[in-house]
């Protein structure tokens, strides 16, 4: 995801039509992905200008190369054969749409702009083939001149909420008619990146948003937003706000920074995918998972610290990691909405690209049209349980949190007392059945080697899953805080209420399911 402005270098040298000799997959097959599914894929559209620096950046007095070449050879955006050859190959494999960037139009303090080149994509016929949508970075269109590289934006700003206003007044206008626009239910898709980087009143600004664009253009918007990265759950304030969360990349940030192969986290990827998806069932949205190829920032000024040196871990790709990855996090696909998003198609910068290359040909292609056309829906989970909370506590100190209950798990028996299901609330593994209330997994708590707070501003916390056969009773262990009692619910339906014993004393209680 490209944050930063950066001038006079992208570059492209493209005749049309052109294909790397030895390819063997030179001509697209036939589209053979689900037409059930719409497949989105980032689209990077700054790489404009000549060879020399276009393609290459500068680190200080180090210069930064992608880490990746592209099949068609250093290509340049606006050249026409460009995007037809982008569309050709994306339809051919399997993509729906593009999410192409779009950081706002240049005004006064603000200084972002790509519709240069977004906007000749109207006049190439070739476009109409492909569906768009476009990701606007909070960051970069509504930064300052004056400010950092990533700031903390401030909605309750005036000229940022009428830049941001004025800036989507003219994508309806300009771009919601266009017959390719991506809509849902009617309404104009647009993501939000970056929202995790403001402060100041969302729903307000997000209120505006959609009353002026209604207003300018008679279209109402269906926004997505860049809600969750890797270890994270949706915001409970700004989630709400939104039609849907769908996230970016789901990087591991370590500190020190450590370079893993992608197949190193897959698994926990998928298990966080599952809470977030229970997450928006309560809230009442959509959730729409990501799968990404790898990730190698070395052509990314953005990505290294002020002494020059690489701030981001090298997330190493294959083949086979791909393939993995599109195969267990298309499981978590949401049955009634049916969207899939891939990080990226052309983000050569980050290394995060599909798109053909001359290291890995139609490899990645090749995986998202064979996984992605064979598609089996997630059936949603039969039960909840729901723990309502009477109080909630904030620390002191700069955890701004609001907690209740600390669990360490949850099982379930049968009438013999024998663990059905046990839930190690506070690991990877647990993530799957969580749904909204639950912080952060927590460790070294006397009695627990992993826990997870419970709470949050609704008062109350779930877990969605299906009760096992022959299950009888529910067991959980947790601490409570002072002047605490825990109401509990299966389904709706009362099980009992549990009033504290031993306020910061792991606790261990039981209830039929009746």
């Amino acid at each position: 995801m490209k944050i930063s402005g950066r001038a006079g270098f992208f570059i492209g040298i493209l005749a049309a039509g052109f294909v790397a000799s030895g390819s063997s997959s030179a001509r697209p097959p036939e589209r053979a992905a689900s037409e059930d599914i719409i497949v989105a894929a980032h689209y990077a559209p700054w790489f404009k200008g000549t060879a020399e620096p276009g393609w290459t950046q500068w680190v200080g007095t180090k210069k930064v190369h992608t880490a990746y070449t592209p099949l068609l050879g250093y290509y340049d955006n606006r050249t026409p054969a460009t995007l037809s050859k982008h569309v050709e190959w994306a339809t051919a494999y399997g993509i729906d749409a593009f999410m192409i960037e779009w950081w706002g139009l240049p005004s006064g303090k603000f200084r972002a702009g790509i519709d240069d080149v977004v906007r000749p994509f109207l006049a190439n016929p070739d476009f109409k083939k492909i569906k768009f949508f476009f990701v606007y970075s909070f960051i970069q269109a509504l930064r300052k001149d004056s400010e950092p590289t990533f700031p903390v934006i401030n909605l309750d700003d005036a000229e940022r909420i009428n830049k941001l206003v004025s800036d989507y007044k003219y994508v309806a206008r300009t771009y919601f008619n266009q017959p390719n626009q991506f809509k849902i239910g009617g309404k104009a898709v647009v993501y939000l990146w970056a929202i995790g980087n403001t402060k100041g009143n969302f729903k307000t600004a997000l209120t505006k948003l959609r009353n002026a664009v209604k207003a300018a253009s008679g279209y109402d918007l269906y926004i997505i937003g860049d809600e969750i990265g890797y270890g994270t759950t949706p915001d409970l304030v700004r989630a709400p706000c939104l039609d849907a969360v769908m996230p970016y990349m789901m990087l591991k940030g370590e500190k020190p920074i450590r370079n893993y192969k992608v197949e190193a986290t897959i698994d926990s990827i998928v298990s966080q995918y599952r809470n977030v998806m229970n997450i928006c069932a309560d809230l009442g949205i959509k959730f729409i998972p990501c799968g990404f190829a790898g990730f190698n920032a070395i052509g990314a000024p953005w990505c290294y610290d002020n002494a020059g040196k690489l701030a981001a871990p090298v997330v190493v790709r294959s083949v086979s990691g791909f393939k993995s990855f599109i195969q267990k996090s298309k499981a978590v696909i949401d049955p009634s909405f049916r969207m899939f998003y891939i990080t990226s198609w052309s983000e050569w910068n980050e290394g995060t690209n599909i798109k053909p290359s001359r290291e890995f040909n139609f490899d990645y292609l090749n995986i998202v049209k064979s996984e992605l056309s064979n598609y089996k829906p997630l059936q949603p989970p039969r039960d909840t349980v729901k723990f309502a909370f009477k109080r909630l506590w904030n620390p002191p100190g700069s955890d701004d949190r609001l907690l209740a209950v600390a669990f360490d798990k949850v099982e379930f028996l049968d009438d013999k007392d024998k663990v059905l299901l046990k839930l190690d609330i506070g690991t990877n593994a647990a993530r799957a059945y969580l749904g909204i209330g639950f912080s952060g997994n927590e460790t070294g708590w006397e009695g627990a080697n992993n826990y997870c707070w419970a709470g949050d501003r609704y008062k109350y916390a779930t877990l969605h899953l299906d009760l096992p056969a022959g299950a009888a009773a529910v067991r959980f262990k947790v601490a409570q805080i002072p002047n605490q009692s825990i109401d509990l619910f299966l389904n709706g339906k009362k099980l009992g209420s549990f009033p504290v014993q031993m306020p910061w004393q792991w606790t261990l209680l039981e209830a039929e399911l009746k």
